[in-house]
């Protein structure tokens, strides 16, 4: 065994299939790592290929392969196919540091929760579902139906733009 990985989802998504794959690529027990490929499985992030013995019981020759869900943690060259859970997890970082942040009066900055930050970010507003856009938009301007001008303080994406300014992004 060579250096051994930073985590499940790093050794899964190169070369490790099964959970002892996993086990010896990362260095936890077999067990913990069939428990968090599974729970990966159900999650969506990874689909299980092979079968199980007969009786059911025998998960050794179970493989796994990672989905078109999980791409935002492996492929960030296209923010269409991050999606929302690298941001959702980077946010859930900067909220286990708010203590620190409250104490200091200093947030961390964003590339300290993740280098891939902005990334994550611009991935999670491509997948704002239209119709929730305009729903912000109607609302928007059922408040102040006279407004000459909209402005997104929030940063949402790009389709927030689209749909308040009659098609076009302004």
């Amino acid at each position: 065994m060579g250096r051994p990985r930073d985590g499940v989802l790093e050794a899964v998504t190169t070369d490790a299939e099964t959970p002892a794959e996993v086990a010896d690529e990362t260095g936890v027990t077999e067990r913990a790592a069939r428990i968090v490929l599974e729970a990966m499985a159900e999650l969506g992030y990874l689909e299980a290929v092979g079968g199980r013995a007969a009786d059911g019981d025998d998960r050794t020759d179970i493989r796994y392969e990672i989905t078109n869900r999980a791409l935002g943690f492996v492929a960030k060259a296209d923010v269409r196919s991050v999606g929302p859970v690298p941001h959702a997890l980077d946010c859930v970082d900067r909220w286990i540091r708010l203590p620190e942040t409250m104490k200091s009066g200093e947030p961390p900055a964003p590339e300290a929760t993740s280098e891939d930050w902005t990334t994550n970010f611009v991935g999670a507003m491509a997948t704002v579902d239209d119709a929730a856009v305009r729903a912000s938009v109607t609302a928007a301007v059922h408040r102040n139906p006279d407004a000459e001008r909209v402005l997104d303080a929030g940063g949402g994406p790009g389709s927030s733009r689209r749909s308040s300014s009659g098609g076009g992004s302004t």
